[in-house]
């Protein structure tokens, strides 16, 4: 029987195999579409990689808006302004 996406984002089990192979100069093991479906990840989506009790856990890095980034500016976190002084054609 087939395990399809919404029984593994219900909670479904699905074991699947892969293989660690070589990949230029690292390793690498190859996600099924599957999975890359149901955790709404492509390819070039960084993950944070963790080793707990001997097994590897990938977590999806959350992207962050420039909304988010700008909520976190406070007074503490402000750098004051640096003067570079002019360069090339600002003064005219």
């Amino acid at each position: 029987m087939m395990t399809s996406e919404n029984d593994l984002y219900k909670g479904g089990i699905k074991v699947y195999s892969a293989m660690l192979q070589r990949w230029g100069n690292s390793s690498g093991i190859r996600i099924p579409s599957t999975i890359k479906n149901v955790l709404h990840v492509d390819n070039g989506t960084e993950f944070e990689m963790k080793i707990i009790d001997g097994s590897i856990v990938l977590t999806p890095k959350k992207e962050v808006s420039l909304e988010e980034m700008c909520a976190k500016i406070n007074t503490k976190n402000q750098h004051e302004e640096i003067a570079f002084g002019s360069r090339g054609k600002e003064l005219l």
